[in-house]
């Protein structure tokens, strides 16, 4: 895995990997939308984490859970 990979866990078993916070930003809302389904974790650097979080949290009113890089 790249070091500055996002990767998204989604609650119906979908995990997508990102090179880029505009593409992970993209793809988060449309699965949040067509599948119906909520943010599991993150793994990604703590701002980016942060990012998506306030966009899951206005988009689905959701909780969260935060991983570091390496997925501790």
């Amino acid at each position: 895995m790249k070091n500055n990979l996002i990767r998204i866990h989604y609650a119906n078993n979908m995990v997508t990997e990102h090179e880029n916070i505009a593409d992970a930003f993209f793809v988060l809302r449309n699965i949040l939308d067509i599948h119906k389904t909520k943010v599991s974790h993150v793994i990604a650097d703590e701002q980016t984490a942060n990012d998506l979080k306030c966009t899951a949290l206005i988009h689905n009113q959701q909780t969260y859970k935060f991983g570091s890089k390496n997925g501790a």
